[in-house]
Parts: structure tokens; C-alpha cells; sequence
């Protein structure tokens, strides 16, 4: 059962409480204690006539039972009698109505409108009402224990496992923010050692590597995809905020060939032994490639050591392809 409420003011309370236009077929007042008069409106305006703030003169709460549910007008009653001893307003005016309407299957429903004076008749102090979240909350489950009634919906729900279990799950989740940026600035450097149109497949081998896809933005910015990176967990981050780069600094062009998020998402979600085994197909391959550049740069430095002419052709080819290897070397 959910039961909320807030300080208002008078001013067209009387209207909603009675509006027979909207879905309900019966408006009854249930109670009307500590305010006498004739009309629904004429009571509001006697418990909110002495308030130091007309906007919030009365206390509105709501009692929606769910689903099934059915909340008689005897339970209603004592349900306000809680909720008014958790919000201190015990012996204020206090008037209950009752909203009877069909749902979608046709049955009828019915929920409760409960409007307290926030004025303390006798110290005429106004009630607090901070921190009513709470108390609305403890009143909600007062009310599903003593009526058996369904429990309040909500975005919160506990894990179907102990409290242990619980904690290894946390513990073992992927990869959190802090690995995803250190692995992004990692992967960014190496890609920055190899030719230019090798910078995304070097990119995306070394995110591989460490269990992430780099995929094509659906964002453009300055006519360029933003890259993206899909975590296993199938979160999103901006590879330029992880690097603290903008995208044109990023200098990867249009990225074709890249999967989209939804196909990188898909991916993790379905096949994620497939981008690992990309990864360390890229890590095997550069460590080919290491054999390779370490060879010829021996190769290089002893042609280089040979006493020859500086200007001989082949001693500059030497010296240029020795700049080029250097990169590499420095990063294998």
C-alpha cells in the first residue's frame, strides 16, 4: 500500500477532493473530527483559517491500496490514527475522504484522502513535517502486516541471495570506473605508436584485451562519431572523457568498422569469450611484430656501426628506418 503526503495550502483542495469528473464515480466523507460544518470546502477553510502560512495550512496524505487490495473505512481510520501519531499531529482537525472508481479491468477501486489542520489547536504552533518520507514508510508497513495487504512498490529490491553472497557479487563485478579510465589511457598510448591507419584497430585490440569494445557513438560531434566503450557489464563510457581528450583530439576519423553500441552491448552480453579472443589475437600478433622490430633494429644498429660513408644511400635508409622502428621499440 503506498502513503504519501505534504503540506498545501486550502485553495482548491475542496475542488479535487470532490471532483466526480475524473475516473470517480463516489467522493464520501468518511470522518470529519475536530471541524464542524456543512460543506466539504467550508471545513478546509475553518482548519487552514488560522495558519501563519496559507500554503501550508493543511497536511494531505493518500492511502492507494495496490492491486487487489481493499482498504475498508474502519482500517482507513486507524491507519490515519498511525500515520497521525508518526507525524505528531495527534488531536489535530483531521477530515477523511474516500474516492470510489473503476480500474482498468472495470472493478472498482478505492483510495483515501486524509487532510489534518497543521496548526496545534491548543499551542497554535504549526506541525513539523520534515522527514516525512520515513514515517510515511513505517506507517506502509504497519499497514501491510496488521491488514495483509501487498507490499508498497518500489525501485529497491534485495538481491535474491544471503548477505554474503551479496558481497562477493559486488566484489567480483568487471571492471570499475577507475580500471576502464587506466586501461583507456593505456590502449590510447599504444595506439599512438602505429601508423595512422592502424590507430583504431591497435585502439580496439588493446580495449579488447581487457574486455571492452570500442564502438561508434550515435552522437556527432563537428561531423565525427564520438567513441564509445562497452564495458561487460554493458555500461557506457565516452572514451574522450575517459582519456580527457576531445573527439577531434582523438584523431580516430569515422571510425568505420566499428560496431554500433546495440551490437557492442550485444556482444558483451552474448558473446564475450569472443572479445577477449579478439584481444589476444591482437596481443599475439604485436608480440610477432616485436620479434620482427627487434631483429631488424639489430640488424639496423650494426649496419650503423660499420664504418661507412655518412653520406651512402644506404646508411640514410638505415638511420629513417631506425627513427621509424623507434616508437615501437620504446612501446614492445
Amino acid at each position: 500500500m503506498i502513503v504519501k503526503g505534504h503540506a498545501r495550502g486550502v485553495r482548491g483542495l475542496a475542488s479535487h477532493l470532490e471532483d466526480l469528473v475524473h475516473g470517480n464515480e463516489l467522493v464520501e466523507i468518511v470522518e470529519m473530527h475536530g471541524v464542524y460544518a456543512d460543506t466539504l470546502d467550508k471545513a478546509l477553510r475553518i482548519m487552514g483559517a488560522g495558519a501563519e502560512n496559507r500554503n501550508r495550512a493543511i497536511y494531505h496524505g493518500i492511502l492507494r491500496p495496490q492491486g487487489q487490495d481493499d482498504l475498508s473505512y474502519a482500517q482507513a481510520i486507524r491507519t490515519a490514527d498511525r500515520m497521525e501519531h508518526a507525524l505528531g499531529m495527534q488531536d489535530h482537525p483531521r477530515i477523511i475522504v474516500c474516492h470510489i472508481k473503476p480500474d482498468a479491468d472495470g472493478k472498482t477501486t478505492r483510495h483515501y484522502h486524509l487532510c489534518w489542520q497543521m496548526m496545534n489547536p491548543e499551542t497554535l504552533k504549526p506541525a513539523r513535517d520534515s522527514w516525512n518520507y520515513p514515517k510515511h514508510l513505517k506507517v506502509s508497513k504497519w499497514a501491510i502486516k496488521e491488514f495483509g495487504l501487498s507490499p508498497m512498490p518500489g525501485k529497491r529490491k534485495r538481491p535474491a541471495m544471503d548477505h554474503a553472497e551479496w558481497q562477493v557479487s559486488g566484489r567480483m563485478k568487471s571492471l570499475n570506473k577507475t580500471q576502464v579510465r587506466d586501461f583507456s589511457l593505456a590502449a590510447l598510448e599504444v595506439s599512438r605508436t602505429v601508423p595512422a591507419e592502424q590507430r583504431i584497430e591497435a585502439l580496439a585490440g588493446e580495449l579488447a584485451a581487457q574486455r571492452l569494445v570500442l564502438a561508434k557513438g550515435n552522437k556527432l560531434v563537428k561531423g565525427l562519431p564520438t567513441p564509445m566503450i562497452v564495458d561487460p557489464d554493458g555500461q557506457l563510457h565516452a572514451l574522450g572523457r575517459q582519456v580527457s581528450l576531445k573527439v577531434h583530439q582523438l584523431d580516430l576519423g569515422q571510425m568505420n568498422g566499428l560496431p554500433t553500441i546495440a551490437q557492442a552491448k550485444l556482444l558483451q552480453e552474448q558473446n564475450p569469450e569472443l572479445v577477449q579472443s579478439v584481444g589476444e589475437e591482437w596481443r599475439a600478433s604485436q608480440q610477432q611484430m616485436h620479434g620482427h622490430v627487434q631483429a631488424e633494429t639489430h640488424q639496423l644498429e650494426a649496419m650503423l656501426q660499420q664504418p661507412q660513408n655518412s653520406e651512402n644511400l644506404n646508411n640514410l635508409e638505415a638511420v629513417n628506418r631506425l627513427r621509424d622502428l623507434s616508437p615501437r621499440r620504446l612501446w614492445l
